[in-house]
């Protein structure tokens, strides 16, 4: 894990380390929702808030309240607010 310091409710901007696609979720409820791709360029940041965090991946959601579930080897924490 990119930092152990992370918990729900953090505030991170994050930097994908390549070019990414994403499946982000129109809201919280995944399990009803349809994933969308979006795609992430290499070095572009997203200011996101956590509300799950483990050893393989990082829960997020967008400041729109879609919600994405990111692996950790693709991002880079920037900042921790």
């Amino acid at each position: 894990m990119n930092n152990p310091h992370i918990e729900d409710g953090d505030d991170l901007v994050i930097r994908f380390k390549q070019d990414s696609i994403v499946e982000v979720f129109e809201s919280e409820d995944a399990e009803l929702d349809e994933p969308v791709e979006e795609r992430f360029s290499e070095g572009e940041e997203v200011e996101v808030t956590v509300f799950g965090v483990d050893e393989h991946k990082i829960d997020v959601q967008f400041g729109d309240g879609s919600v994405a579930f990111i692996r950790w080897e693709g991002i880079e924490i920037i900042s921790v607010n």
